[in-house]
């Protein structure tokens, strides 16, 4: 790790939690909210587009997985950038691509052109998020990095929250477009935000031309007095991020965030796309499906909190095994539920409490396990990988579906990925650098550099 980054986290968590993190989580928290909405909102308006464009349980399956892996190659593509190149003036373009395809799909006429702008839309959600994650990691006091994060990243499933309201509340007066403008314009109404008020990486305020203005503003709200010690060049950190993340001893370990993240990806968003459109399938109205779906995202943003405050306090990986079984038993109940409200309500909740939550505290940590020269990158290619995982989920629920797979018999298999994702983060052991950053806690850097 560069000497520089642990001094200045030391001096770091040496302070109170400021105002300048408080900026920086809501703007986060309101960041992944939008991308968060425009990327589940296609969900919601599955069975009345669907329905339009005449299409098959298949291909609405291919277009709903299109969007993914566009979010799949926007987290690969540009989260090594983020680890090397302005911060802010990337997330302008992702966000720009977000919006824009997002509002152009409500002029969407055939399958190819929905499938174009889903994968646009995905491509910019994929950016957005593990640089607004890697950012807020960079400047979260360690004592509370993972309930801090937590924070930030809840609002990507506080999207979904809020696009299960909007939809339920807009479509049967305004149609399915109406869900799909709000998203667009929401998320273009936050690029004054970003590029006024949200930092660069500390990687990059360091390795910034003089006079490295920004650097003295973070430095004096968040470490006054601290002075950056001069040290050469570290050779480990002209490579590509993506080459730290299998040196090291970071090889498999990562391989196994990895499996966590394709298993848990997969039946998380294979939840998301086809919930509506199962419960609608089962005999509910358009509105109370909505309604239920929302309850999964917002058992997530309870669940992400809460698993967050006790990693804080526990071991993570624990606490995160534990979860992902709990998941898998709720996720199987959803599919016993049967046509009772109440089992259906409790079951959703409990499978987003256990399986966004889960995720959301498995970023958190996955953020925080890795160097800083490679924290974007670590999470971004964590989060590629679950999005290849999340393709196939919702392509595999329309090849199911169309075989003649019941809707209820398709959630309980999605029990089976949870548990897999629950051996695998249970294996991930100790980060190589967790000895460097306790050190550096604690103020002991000369005993860190010298050992």
């Amino acid at each position: 790790m560069d000497p520089r980054i642990v001094s200045f986290r030391a001096a770091l968590d040496r302070r109170p939690i400021t105002g300048f993190h408080i900026r920086m989580i809501i703007i986060a928290v309101l960041l992944l909210l939008t991308e968060g909405f425009d990327s589940q909102a296609i969900g919601y308006v599955a069975p009345p587009l669907r329905a339009l464009l005449h299409l098959s349980a298949l291909q609405m399956g291919s277009a709903l997985s299109v969007g993914l892996f566009g979010l799949t190659i926007g987290a690969l593509l540009f989260a090594p950038l983020a680890d090397r190149f302005n911060t802010r003036g990337l997330l302008v373009i992702c966000i720009l691509i977000c919006g824009i395809s997002t509002l152009a799909t409500v002029w969407v006429s055939s399958l190819r052109m929905l499938i174009a702008l889903r994968f646009l839309t995905g491509f910019g959600v994929g950016g957005v998020m593990p640089q607004a994650v890697g950012v807020v990691s960079e400047f979260a006091p360690t004592r509370k990095r993972a309930t801090i994060l937590t924070i930030a990243m809840a609002g990507f499933s506080l999207g979904g929250v809020v696009g299960g309201t909007i939809s339920a509340t807009l479509m049967p007066t305004y149609g399915w477009q109406s869900v799909l403008i709000f998203g667009g314009v929401a998320a273009l109404a936050m690029l004054p935000l970003v590029i006024w008020f949200f930092p660069n990486t500390l990687p990059q305020l360091l390795n910034s031309a003089e006079p490295r203005a920004e650097l003295a503003k973070v430095v004096a709200i968040l470490a006054p007095g601290w002075k950056e010690p001069k040290v050469e060049a570290d050779a480990a950190q002209k490579r590509f991020p993506v080459s730290l993340l299998f040196t090291g001893g970071y090889a498999g370990r990562t391989l196994l965030i990895w499996v966590a993240y394709f298993m848990n990806i997969m039946a998380l968003y294979f939840i998301l796309n086809w919930l509506p459109s199962v419960l609608r399938a089962g005999g509910l109205s358009i509105a109370h499906a909505s309604l239920i779906t929302s309850l999964y995202s917002a058992g997530g943003i309870v669940g992400g909190l809460l698993l967050s405050y006790l990693s804080d306090k526990t071991k993570p990986q624990w606490m995160l095994g534990i979860a992902f079984v709990l998941s898998a038993l709720c996720l199987f109940g959803l599919g016993s539920a049967g046509a009772s409200a109440f089992l259906l309500t409790a079951a959703t909740i409990g499978a987003g409490f256990c399986t966004i939550g889960g995720q959301n505290s498995m970023n958190a940590f996955t953020s925080a396990y890795y160097p800083s020269a490679a924290r974007a990158t670590g999470l971004g290619w964590a989060l590629g990988m679950g999005r290849c995982g999340s393709i196939l989920g919702p392509y595999l629920g329309g090849v199911l579906l169309q075989a003649g797979v019941s809707g209820p018999n398709l959630l309980k298999l999605v029990a089976i990925p949870a548990l897999i994702t629950a051996i695998a983060i249970l294996l991930v052991s100790k980060s190589p650098e967790a000895g460097v950053l306790d050190v550096a806690s604690s103020g002991s850097l000369e005993k860190s550099f010298h050992a």
